[in-house]
């Protein structure tokens, strides 16, 4: 009596939990699938993170597979069948979805028309993003091509216009940007953007968050964001127009926001 006591309350083994929960890592996985599809320009370790744990769902998935044929779970296998397809038709379509997406936006018809809205008037003068060498830049219609020269920037300590440093990134739309700064306090900097014509603010939400770089209590001048990535979305590629950057620096003591400095550049939207 006493062995049959020990028996009955002994814990059941993980892999017997596991096998019980065959059905949950399915449904973890297209929730996941289905909320990473809806999310947009979530922050980089976020996504990171999502795409991990997909991935670790899907390994549950075959984990609970091989259990059920090592401890000869019949009843379960069809259901572990079934949820393993339904997770890797999820992924296919998901891929697919993306594909046809970035295809529609490359190859499709211009749906923004911001930048043909605002144009450059001939009295704003505006700065261009950096390139690292010289390179032809072909618009969506253009047949001749742009030439864009290297420049390396002079940072001068004593001149706040070389401060701010913008970088063509790796699509149009898409810049990087690099700022120098001397005494700043504990806090982090952030980018705000407006159309130079109208004062409409751009990507708000979005260049806030993606721009932001930390920033620790200094008193030498230094640089503070090396590359930093950011995206203007509104307007398409080859359609210029007059972006006023703006570098904001939020101090964690007063909880207080400062305007560090401005520059206009020429700037296009990012084709999604």
């Amino acid at each position: 009596m006493e062995q049959k006591t020990k028996l009955d309350t002994q814990k059941p083994k993980p892999d017997t939990t596991l096998l019980k929960l065959w059905w949950l890592w399915p449904v973890l996985f297209v929730a996941l699938l289905a909320a990473i599809f809806v999310m947009n320009d979530v922050a980089d370790w976020m996504t990171v993170c999502f795409f991990a744990l997909l991935a670790l769902l899907g390994i549950m998935q075959v984990v609970t597979f091989i259990l059920t044929i090592v401890r000869k779970q019949w009843n379960r296998l069809v259901g572990t069948i079934v949820g393993g397809l339904v997770s890797v038709a999820a992924l296919v379509a998901y891929c697919i979805t993306l594909f046809v997406a970035a295809f529609a936006g490359m190859f499709g018809p211009n749906e923004d028309p911001f930048g043909k809205e605002h144009p450059i008037p001939d009295n704003v003068q505006c700065e261009l993003p950096l390139v690292d060498e010289n390179t032809i830049y072909y618009g969506m219609n253009d047949t001749v091509g742009e030439l864009r020269e290297a420049v390396t920037p002079v940072i001068d300590s004593l001149d706040a216009g070389t401060f701010l440093q913008i970088h063509y990134g790796m699509q149009p739309g898409i810049y990087e940007y690099d700022f120098y700064y001397p005494q700043l306090p504990d806090g982090h900097i952030y980018l705000k953007c407006f159309e130079v014509t109208t004062g409409v603010a751009l990507s708000t939400e979005r260049i806030a968050e993606r721009s932001r770089v930390d920033v620790a209590s200094h008193n030498t001048f230094g640089k503070i964001a090396n590359r930093q990535e950011f995206t203007i979305y509104e307007g398409d590629w080859g359609d210029y127009y007059a972006v006023r950057v703006e570098v904001w620096h939020h101090e964690d003591h007063s909880v207080r926001d400062t305007r560090l400095l401005a520059k206009t550049y020429r700037m296009e939207g990012w084709m999604r």
